[in-house]
């Protein structure tokens, strides 16, 4: 059976469709899940939108507007090693944190890749009156090989009962932070589904969300992207957010890894995306209709690319040419895609 929230999901999606149609409401896309964003908010940048945001009034704010802009409810934050241990830079990000909430930011994920980072983000949150409400974790523990150790382990095994270890020291902090894992592959590449399926056993019990990357050029082949780490996690049968994460690198402008979602992102938008993976996740009875696996957002990786492609809006002061980061995207999304949800947080600002 189709779960109740996803009947509610389709319901809104045929009646915005209908009045739309009617001419009763007009042809607005509307955020359908939460939307969240990686971001590097103290990191050297030769593009200097993004060189050292916490410390650059002009870039803080272009962040701060983008947030509220694009509708983020979620952030997550790379660089606590740098910012939590100086007293200045961690004065900046508590600031930040308390004015991102103010733009409607709901969720603070701090991201760490080895047990020194998390013991630094849970003496912080404990001394801080709890900025962060979740940690992440970014350890791709399917890569490990000899000359690719990962928590110190050459093979994929021991390298994945390290990292089951990471997580029990974790759960003993006893926080309450919602802990998320970053979850690529299962086994490298899911090659071997035995194993490949013992992992997706395991990671419930330790994590309350996963993070599964769809790093592809076109949304609608993100789905089955994903589908075959979704189908094991569903096999577990215990309950499990999901939320799968867009690359915004582009063709020309990139990480280094070649181009992903940008350039279509740039073209269509942030709701077009959304709408056709919910499509296709819709679809599959066995995923969507399995009450214990929980699609609950959609993340984006990072800022200064997802910035690039869907740029934050400014109208051009004077006669001044607007640059090609302050272009407002033209995509408007048809009324089939227009999905309303129950909670939708108060924004200001145009273009998604």
């Amino acid at each position: 059976m189709i779960s109740t929230s996803l009947k509610a999901m389709i319901f809104y999606l045929v009646l915005s469709s209908t009045l739309v149609a009617a001419g009763i409401v007009p042809a607005k896309p509307v955020q359908a899940f939460p939307r969240g964003l990686y971001i590097s908010p103290y990191q050297s940048n030769s593009d200097l939108n993004y060189n050292y945001i916490l410390t650059n009034t002009t870039s803080r704010s272009d962040l701060l507007d983008y947030i509220n802009q694009k509708q983020i409810t979620s952030i997550s934050l790379y660089n606590l090693n740098k910012i939590l241990p100086d007293p200045f830079l961690s004065g900046k990000l508590l600031d930040f944190i308390k004015t991102a909430r103010s733009r409607g930011v709901i969720e603070v994920n701090a991201v760490g890749g080895i047990y020194e980072d998390f013991q630094l983000i849970h003496a912080f949150n404990q001394n801080n009156s709890k900025p962060f409400t979740g940690a992440l974790t970014e350890i791709d523990f399917w890569n490990a090989r000899p000359n690719n150790l990962i928590l110190g382990e050459e093979t994929e095994q021991n390298a994945f009962a390290a990292y089951i270890s990471l997580l029990c020291k974790l759960k003993s902090f006893g926080t309450g932070l919602k802990l998320t894992g970053y979850v690529g592959w299962l086994d490298g590449n899911n090659a071997n589904r035995t194993t490949a399926r013992k992992m997706a056993a395991a990671l419930p019990y330790f994590l309350d969300r996963v993070y599964v990357h769809a790093y592809v050029k076109d949304p609608l082949t993100a789905f089955d992207y994903v589908k075959e780490r979704l189908a094991l996690f569903n096999s577990v049968g215990l309950p499990l957010e999901v939320q799968p994460i867009f690359s915004a690198e582009g063709k020309e402008y990139n990480g280094g890894e070649g181009g992903f979602m940008g350039d279509w992102l740039r073209s269509n938008g942030m709701n077009a995306a959304e709408s056709a993976f919910l499509a296709d996740y819709s679809k599959d009875l066995t995923l969507a209709g399995k009450s214990q696996l929980q699609l609950t957002g959609f993340q984006y990786f990072e800022y200064k690319h997802l910035s690039y492609h869907v740029p934050l809006f400014k109208a051009p002061v004077g006669n001044a040419p607007s640059s090609p980061v302050d272009v407002k995207p033209t995509f408007t999304a048809p009324p089939s895609a227009i999905i309303t949800v129950a909670y939708q947080p108060t924004f200001t600002g145009a273009g998604m």
